[in-house]
């Protein structure tokens, strides 16, 4: 009899234990908006039309193959 009134107990906390945590709505997780410093950039002016001979190499290369 005893042993059947702490079933009782056991079953009857872990009930209401579970419908407690039903009642919690979830967090609510506000984003944090970073501000950016920008610039604006004006036109080229007397260097648009200007153009320099040469090439761009890397400095080193990776030969890859994949088979």
């Amino acid at each position: 009899m005893i042993k059947s009134n702490w079933l009782a107990i056991f079953v009857l906390a872990r009930v209401t234990e579970l419908l407690l945590a039903c009642d919690r709505s979830a967090p609510v997780i506000e984003e944090l908006v970073r501000s950016v410093r920008t610039i604006k950039v004006g036109e080229a002016g007397p260097l648009a039309g200007r153009s320099f001979p040469g090439q761009a190499r890397a400095y080193n290369e990776a030969d890859l193959s994949f088979a």
